[in-house]
């Protein structure tokens, strides 16, 4: 009986001495991809956070008569496009966000972010004729360090983290009069007031059916606030 009861006992630390560390690795190797994980839905949530910022709207400046009148004939002035930086600081929990900041454990490093802007076309899709967006790039990088005892297992020192996220919105009136110039001649001649020498000439008003044709672009880019 005292033979049984000793080799049982060492066969448990045999046991133990050959799973420990298996059990160990998977432990730790498990926390890094929480760390990881963690990190990686901070930076998508800073890229949301650029794609809302830079899309909002100001009624008055952007889709208003206001801005129709502005824009007639040569006189256009197209706006700039805001496009907002993805904050760094949501990877450490301060601004814009409230609340405490988050432990060195959370953090990443080499953090870098950026913003860029434009417009573009779309086609297809059931589309009659292109379509013009504005669009916002949001885009968020950082690295975090790989534990020692991992670096073997996934041959890497560092973990590279990107978030990005294209963002998309219509076309502000003065950047369609910028870029339709049928529709900016057409909506000139019915809403500028005629001057002088043919004051007596009155503004020639839409027809009551507008062409079907598809409007050209004939613009490239417009000014962004990258």
């Amino acid at each position: 009986m005292q033979i049984l009861m000793r080799a049982s006992r060492g066969q448990s630390l045999t046991e133990t001495a050959i799973f420990l560390p298996i059990f160990l690795f998977a432990l730790f190797a498990a926390i890094w991809g929480v760390q990881t994980a963690v990190a990686n839905e901070r930076m998508q949530s800073a890229v949301r956070y650029s794609g809302m910022i830079s899309d909002q709207v100001q009624p008055y400046m952007e889709y208003s008569l206001f801005a129709m009148y502005n824009n007639l004939g040569s006189n256009v002035t197209v706006g700039t496009q805001p496009c907002q930086t993805p904050p760094p600081a949501t990877l450490s929990d301060s601004a814009p966000y409230p609340g405490p900041s988050a432990a060195p454990f959370w953090r990443v490093s080499n953090v870098t972010s950026s913003c860029h802007g434009g417009m573009t076309q779309i086609s297809g899709g059931g589309l009659d004729s292109p379509a013009l967006l504005l669009h916002d790039f949001s885009q968020m990088q950082a690295t975090t360090n790989v534990p020692t005892y991992l670096t073997a297992t996934l041959g890497r020192s560092l973990t590279t983290l990107t978030a990005q996220q294209n963002f998309t919105a219509p076309p502000d009136i003065s950047t369609m009069m910028h870029c339709y110039p049928e529709l900016n001649a057409a909506i000139t001649q019915s809403l500028r007031p005629r001057t002088a020498p043919d004051v007596t000439q009155l503004p020639t008003p839409l027809p009551p059916d507008p062409a079907t044709n598809a409007l050209v672009v004939a613009c490239s880019n417009i000014p962004t606030g990258d």
